[in-house]
């Protein structure tokens, strides 16, 4: 049911009854009553009228590095352990399954410690230690992305990025592509 008032949290489980029930409440908020939407089948004769594509992942994954945002690090992570498992995952399931692909991957640090109930890795639960972090990078650093390598997709500064990482009147002689906070 949605919110009286207030937020509601991505990632949202079944969005196609979350969406009826969006567009119920806008009805009735135009004087327009109709009855409570309930999952069902689709009609064997029904047409498809709209198909939306996202944009692409690797431009999700910029957008991304360069703006923490929690939810849609939740949602790669979710559609990723989909795709690996072949159906849907609850959070912590799909967290366990990339933390113990990575335990595989990465077989050679300590995993002792490691606690992470999601993607973002926000939570006052999550644990992860420098070693594991700089393991997952070197990780990434190494795969392809499309074309690219991980250190691309991250956010640059340097003196023409109008972005500083030091004050104002001093001159930045290195590139930096950094990112901090979504895991």
């Amino acid at each position: 049911a949605l919110p009286k008032k207030g937020d509601a949290w991505l990632p949202v489980k079944r969005p196609g009854l979350r969406a009826a029930l969006v567009l119920r409440t806008l009805l009735a908020m135009n004087g327009i009553a109709v009855a409570r939407p309930e999952p069902g089948k689709i009609p064997a004769d029904a047409r498809l009228l709209l198909r939306r594509r996202s944009v692409p992942l690797l431009r999700i994954v910029r957008g991304l590095l360069k703006f923490s945002n929690n939810p849609t690090a939740e949602l790669i992570g979710l559609v990723t352990s989909r795709r690996l498992a072949g159906k849907p995952l609850t959070l912590a399931q799909s967290s366990a399954l990339i933390r113990d692909r990575l335990k595989r991957k990465l077989a050679s640090i300590s995993w002792r410690g490691y606690r992470l109930a999601n993607h973002s890795g926000l939570g006052a639960a999550a644990r992860v230690t420098p070693a594991q972090m700089a393991a997952i990078v070197r990780l990434a650093g190494h795969q392809r992305y499309g074309r690219r390598r991980y250190a691309a997709l991250l956010p640059r500064y340097d003196r023409r990025s109008r972005k500083s990482l030091i004050a104002p009147g001093r001159r930045l002689r290195l590139r930096v592509r950094a990112k901090s906070g979504t895991m």
